[in-house]
């Protein structure tokens, strides 16, 4: 079945939730509501499109589920979205630039009001900050945003829902270039401004990074590595002193089965680290099996947005982002109407086929 109609409706409203959670317009517990509302009832209407729920997709919800329930951990239902957005994902009809260019025209609609209102009426004025780097201070705007380095990260996801719903070229890429090293000046936000520069080069040089769940592990093995190894004075220097952060709490914290409420609040921008110190070492795997089924994609876009998803993740805490897993998931797993065969029932994915007559139904 065709849901490009109500995705076009959830990815604006996704955009909109988040851009507002990070303007602090509206607290994330409401944003959370927001988006879980709108995934369940986008789940129900899914569903009964397609005459019941399927057993084997179940599998993961009902288990994701049950690990919020042990953990007593409400933020943890990011893990059941994801399953559900797998599931409509991978087995709907979607038309991918359609729906990427909601997102793309509600974010950057959004920030630019929010660009605005921060050099007009100064929202969030008070989250610029001086910080020390390196060898000397720099002065951070946060853009209108609760801190610098959101400012850039939502133009990440801007970036990556633009290559997906436009056919760019290289006035086009310059052009954003420019842009984004306008918005670098102000919110000094390395990592994601790094991101967004390799998105729009690999995207317009048309380069399938390879083998992205290999650049997953050792980004995930890296990250914790340097929670135990002794401290390189120069590495800690140059990621803002985040590896004497990681080790203290580490030492502080340990990393337990189930979630550490008390390590939620702590300043940790990694989210390999924070994620395993946070909620624990049954949810951590889980969710790190998840991104690897979703990273199953021959698509260089896919490709390219699961790099940036895995890399920002190694000094930013984006793993339960929506606004960069929306991207991320109608990348890789978005099939469109062409590639359905007209009077055929069958959904058709490279090399796996889903029959609507033949699958598991309650």
């Amino acid at each position: 079945m065709n849901l490009t109609k109500p995705l076009q409706w959830a990815a604006s409203i996704t955009a909109i939730a988040t851009l507002l959670t990070y303007t602090k317009i509206i607290p994330a517990t409401l944003s959370n509501i927001i988006l879980v509302l709108l995934f369940t009832i986008l789940y129900l209407i899914f569903n009964y499109k397609r005459s019941g729920f399927s057993l084997h997709a179940l599998i993961p919800i009902i288990l994701s589920l049950g690990i919020v329930i042990i953990n007593k951990d409400p933020s943890m239902v990011s893990l059941i979205l994801l399953w559900i957005m797998y599931d409509i994902f991978k087995n709907a009809t979607i038309n991918t630039q359609v729906v990427a260019k909601s997102f793309f025209i509600t974010g950057i609609s959004g920030y630019i009001i929010t660009l605005i209102a921060y050099f007009t009426v100064h929202l969030n004025q008070h989250a610029d900050l001086v910080m020390w780097r390196i060898n000397k201070l720099i002065t951070r705007s946060s853009l209108g945003f609760q801190q610098p380095n959101t400012s850039m990260m939502y133009a990440l996801a801007i970036i990556l829902s633009m290559i997906l719903a436009y056919k760019m070229n290289w006035t086009k890429t310059i052009l954003t270039i420019a842009v984004i090293t306008g918005l670098y000046h102000f919110n000094q936000s390395r990592t994601s401004f790094i991101l967004i520069i390799m998105v729009l080069l690999l995207n317009q040089l048309k380069i399938s990074w390879p083998c992205p769940r290999l650049i997953f592990a050792i980004t995930a093995i890296t990250s914790y590595i340097l929670m135990v190894i002794p401290i390189n004075d120069s590495v800690n220097q140059l990621l803002s002193g985040r590896l004497s952060l990681y080790q203290s709490y580490n030492s502080l914290l340990g990393i337990h089965l189930l979630a550490n409420p008390i390590a939620e609040s702590k300043m940790l921008d990694n989210s390999y680290v924070q994620m395993i110190l946070s909620k624990g070492i049954i949810f951590t795997i889980v969710f790190m099996i998840s991104i690897i089924f979703i990273m199953k994609t021959k698509s260089t876009k896919g490709k390219i947005i699961t790099l940036a998803y895995v890399l920002s993740a190694f000094t930013e805490t984006t793993f339960l982002h929506f606004e960069l897993l929306f991207p991320l998931l109608l990348a890789c797993l978005a099939i469109e109407p062409n590639n359905i065969k007209e009077g055929n029932p069958q959904i058709n994915d490279s090399n796996n086929t889903f029959n609507l007559n033949n699958r598991s139904r309650l």
